[in-house]
């Protein structure tokens, strides 16, 4: 399987950011080609997130949640879990995150 990184969350379950999808990201086409300059933050955003918020939309899914403060945004990673494994589905950045 081609990934571009493989690490462990805050819980100690590995994550896994596939090519697929970082393409999917950061293609210019995409809602998040400014994404590309940003690899190693989302990696420390699923390590060491100031929180995480459950999904609405799936309950596989979490989103963690990391302030930038150079860029005054959040940084969010959306991963989604299946037997213990998770996998970056998005990454994006928001002025506000939603606590729920």
């Amino acid at each position: 399987m081609d990934y571009i990184f493989l690490t462990d969350d805050n819980k100690g379950r590995k994550v896994m950011l596939r090519k697929e999808r970082w393409t999917h990201i950061t293609e210019p086409r995409s809602q998040h080609p400014y994404m590309a300059g940003y690899l190693e933050e989302i990696k420390d955003t699923i390590r060491k997130p100031d929180f995480i918020v459950a999904n609405k939309y799936d309950e596989n899914k979490m989103n963690y949640c990391k302030y930038l403060k150079a860029r005054r945004l959040y940084i969010v990673v959306v991963v989604k879990y299946l037997n213990g494994e998770g996998d970056v589905i998005t990454a994006f950045m928001a002025r506000n995150v939603r606590r729920r």
